[in-house]
């Protein structure tokens, strides 16, 4: 997600086009609905949107005189484990010097939070911060929440959060080793193993790949007595085929 840009940038559009199968936005940034699933919460009239160019220069802050409020964004997100990617650049470092700091939270829908990162410095350096291991057990909406940690009254607006992209990725399943054995009993091994990956975890291509090796697995071993070599060929296959899913989570990067 491109905060406070109109239009992707040509980094979003790279995006776009790479992962057209995963990637959940199709707009850079907007008000959260619950139609689309994501978006800032904040009331527009609190919120505005600053820059051009690339992700790190368009940005969304708040409008003068909103000051010490939290900007929180929502998203609904599928059971699993993600990363957080949160991207900064301040326009008027010069001005807020040393006064504009942040605390990010992901939390929950009771506002409990899943991962925290106490203080970070916004300056007019292009830098990020990620949060790791945010695990949901299953289906359920998160915020992003960048709340202002100063308070200078004579550099007040200096001391609101403002903040250039978010990127949401879900990580890859774990992918089980494929025994190496020429075995009968050891192709069954490797068949069960594949079978225990997930359709939703992969992108439809290369999970159909699989499943193919998988049906061609199977009638090898439905054979009374299959020759190692037609055994080893098949174990050989499941576990290029293994090595060759391209995970719908981690290849998503969601920009949202």
């Amino acid at each position: 997600m491109d905060c406070g840009a109109n239009a992707f940038s040509a980094e979003g559009k790279a995006y776009r086009k790479d992962y057209t199968d995963t990637l959940k936005n199709t707009v850079p940034d907007q008000a959260y609905s619950e139609t689309s699933g994501w978006g800032f919460t904040n009331p527009a009239s609190e919120v505005e949107a600053n820059g051009s160019g690339d992700a790190y220069t368009t940005i969304r802050n708040f409008k003068a005189g909103n000051n010490q409020k939290t900007m929180t964004y929502k998203f609904a997100l599928d059971a699993g484990t993600y990363e957080v990617v949160t991207g900064f650049c301040d326009p008027w470092a010069q001005w807020a010097g040393d006064d504009r700091h942040t605390k990010i939270t992901v939390a929950d829908e009771a506002g409990t939070e899943l991962a925290v990162h106490e203080d970070h410095k916004i300056s007019g350096s292009k830098d990020s911060v990620t949060l790791e291991n945010i695990t949901l057990s299953e289906a359920s909406n998160v915020t992003v929440n960048l709340s202002p940690l100063k308070k200078v009254d004579s550099n007040i607006d200096s001391c609101d959060v403002l903040v250039s992209f978010i990127v949401i990725v879900k990580k890859a399943a774990e992918q089980p080793d494929i025994p190496k054995t020429d075995t009968k009993a050891g192709l069954k091994a490797a068949i069960d193993l594949a079978k225990t990956l997930k359709a939703d975890d992969y992108t439809a291509a290369s999970y159909k790949a699989l499943s193919d090796t998988i049906a061609s697995a199977e009638k090898v071993y439905a054979e009374t007595e299959p020759s190692a070599e037609a055994v080893q060929t098949q174990i050989n296959a499941l576990a290029e085929a293994v090595r060759n899913l391209k995970s719908a989570a981690a290849d998503t990067k969601k920009k949202t």
